[in-house]
């Protein structure tokens, strides 16, 4: 099999999700993986790229970061690359992890179309020197730029495409794009794999990310930190009636959203994720103690509430090993719509 090559058209269109997602598919299907991202980048608070960590972690590869990453982009400045020198070095280094391996995945940059940081190194590049195949993973906009995209990549990467993902797909788009674009595409020529509909749960993140990211203190429901958060707001939000005393309290951001399993149900309201108590104030021990029987999150950050709403909006939240659900999510979507025998060739 030759590698295959996960990239994206950016705008956090899904595309570490699709790399676990497959990774994971190849493994169920009898598969020993091998895995790489030749060019990666560190984010604040890591040393390493996320997504290499990422794996090692959830997959358990046994192979050093350094062999896994063969350069990173450290924020706006990347490792002085000389391109063709670079390319080599790569290929050498892939074909080293391929040993003994019948798969083999590869992470591009985030986009596709663009080189990163203006290094000249296009993921075109990367995917002709290493022979991959392209599975590449689009975030749904509108119908004409869609087709626009779709239509470009298969003209840009030609017999090298194997397959696109039309990711966050909003419900009142998913059935014109299913039943009459999707077609029409497929028989000009573009591979299209799954169409994937916005799905609350996938695009969540939980109460305990929110906490980190705001380095906030945790006063009540530990237990329950792993409540995914579905959106927030400074507003009046329907509170149990046991907790009609934060009405009360001005300055905190209530998160909306609950466990997994209710947000599972496209039906159901977001409920009490939980609440985050901003300025640095604490409430009275009584409102902790009705929030701590109730098993609600109750989380005190020093920002006040403007500025803690603008940074989790500006926020972007890596997936961590505990999101394993999410990928399996992903999959399923997948399941239901891919030929994976065909798209891997393995019978």
């Amino acid at each position: 099999m030759r590698p295959v090559f996960v990239s994206s058209t950016g705008n956090q269109a899904g595309q570490t999700l699709l790399a676990w997602a497959l990774f994971a598919k190849l493994r169920k299907m009898g598969y020993d993986p091998g895995f790489c991202k030749p060019l990666g980048r560190v984010i604040a608070g890591e040393s390493v790229d996320h997504d290499v960590s990422l794996f090692k972690r959830v997959f358990g590869l046994n192979r050093d970061e350094k062999e896994l990453c063969a350069a990173l982009m450290k924020g706006s400045e990347g490792e002085a690359l000389h391109r063709d020198a670079f390319l080599e070095s790569v290929g050498r280094q892939v074909s080293e992890l391929r040993r003994g391996r019948d798969a083999f995945l590869l992470m591009g940059t985030e986009d596709i179309f663009f080189n990163p940081e203006g290094l000249g190194l296009p993921d075109t590049r990367m995917v002709d020197r290493l022979d991959a195949e392209v599975v590449l993973v689009d975030r749904y906009r509108e119908d004409s730029q869609t087709i626009y995209t779709v239509l470009a990549i298969e003209s840009y990467l030609g017999s090298r495409l194997k397959g696109i993902v039309i990711n966050r797909v909003p419900p009142q788009a998913l059935e014109n794009l299913r039943d009459r674009l999707v077609p029409r595409l497929r028989n000009k020529g573009a591979p299209i794999l799954a169409v994937v509909p916005e799905d609350r749960i996938l695009a969540a993140s939980s109460v305990a990310d929110y906490a980190n990211r705001l380095s906030g203190e945790v006063l009540s429901g530990k237990e329950n930190l792993h409540n995914l958060v579905t959106g927030h707001t400074t507003g009046i939000l329907p509170l149990p009636k046991s907790l009609d005393m934060f009405r009360r309290i001005y300055n905190k951001i209530v998160l909306k959203g609950g466990p997994r399993d209710l947000l599972a149900d496209p039906e159901a309201e977001p409920g009490l994720a939980g609440i985050l108590l901003t300025a640095g104030r604490k409430p009275p021990a009584v409102c902790v103690e009705a929030a701590e029987e109730l098993g609600v999150p109750l989380v005190a950050v020093s920002p006040d509430s403007f500025e803690a709403s603008d940074i989790l909006e500006k926020s972007r939240f890596p997936l961590s090993p505990d999101d394993g659900f999410k990928a399996e999510r992903f999959l399923a979507y997948m399941d239901e719509q891919v030929d994976f025998q065909a798209l891997f060739g393995k019978g």
